[in-house]
């Protein structure tokens, strides 16, 4: 069974350092400081999918108007170990729900 943890920066840079530059082409992926700018802005939240021994299995970055009103999923990805436990059908509902 798959958990989900409200990711810290440190956590969200570790997962961008780690593993977002294989799984988006560069062209895609934003620079991390402007995700750090809007996560200090309480812009940016982003979710870790954790199995049941803690390790990461997918992640979801979203972009958020400054009221919360909003949201874009900014990124969104699942590790290929884990791809036939996390499929992105059992993920989104639990999205919806934090």
């Amino acid at each position: 069974m798959l958990h989900i943890k409200k990711l810290n920066l440190d956590e969200i840079r570790e997962i961008y350092n780690a593993y977002m530059h294989e799984a988006f082409p560069p062209s895609e992926l934003r620079p991390f400081a402007s995700m750090e700018m809007l996560y200090n802005k309480n812009c940016y939240p982003c979710y870790g999918f954790y199995d049941e021994t803690d390790s990461l299995c997918a992640y979801a970055y979203f972009s958020c108007t400054e009221n919360g009103k909003y949201a874009l999923l900014d990124y969104f990805a699942v590790k290929k170990t884990c791809a036939a436990r996390a499929s992105a059908a059992r993920l989104f509902p639990c999205c919806a729900q934090k």
